[in-house]
């Protein structure tokens, strides 16, 4: 009888371990929520050229690593792009590139929840993504050495990096014409 007992509880524990362990793994591996943000953008471009007058770097890279960063309950990216040409400005190997928005843990509401800020349906850069990038000198309290993408996302074209195609950002006005190279008059 004290055998059957021992064994009742010997199951109901592991059984007990197996469902909490089974809520981790589910709450760990879900997929982030979505949280779009909006906001005003303090200077715009609407071509190729005022972004090229503008920029006090234009360079093409690809993305070697990215990390999110939490300030202040907004969630932002710095990415660590290779130098791939150098159009303007200074002659660099590497570039650290600031980006609103990104994957982290945010508090909402006064519990932590992952989320994926995504600024005017433009997602920040991902590992080994190429772009060509009009971009200034950050200034700040985020990060040291890095630089911003003029326009927010304005000065943001992808590139495809077999074909070269271009990927324009979105809500851009006349900057999402931008489908070749040729087109950015680099």
């Amino acid at each position: 009888m004290l055998i059957q007992k021992r064994k009742n509880l010997l199951v109901s524990v592991v059984i007990l371990a197996i469902f909490i362990l089974m809520l981790l793994v589910y709450f760990n591996l879900k997929e982030p929520r979505e949280l779009p943000i909006t906001g005003d953008i303090v200077s715009s471009y609407n071509n190729p050229d005022e972004l090229k007058q503008a920029a006090e770097l234009i360079v093409e890279v690809a993305i070697e690593d990215t990390k999110s960063i939490n300030f202040e309950n907004v969630l932002f990216t710095l990415s660590k792009g290779k130098v791939k040409h150098n159009y303007k400005g200074e002659t660099v190997d590497t570039i650290n590139i600031l980006e609103t928005g990104g994957t982290g843990e945010i508090n909402i509401n006064g519990r932590d929840e992952k989320v994926k800020m995504v600024f005017e349906e433009n997602e920040v850069f991902n590992e080994n993504e190429h772009a060509i990038l009009y971009l200034e000198r950050y200034e700040g309290p985020i990060v040291q050495d890095a630089y911003v993408i003029l326009g927010v996302y304005q000065g943001k074209f992808k590139l495809e990096p077999q074909s070269k195609k271009v990927i324009p950002p979105n809500h851009a006005g006349k900057l999402e014409e931008v489908l070749e190279l040729k087109d950015l008059e680099l």
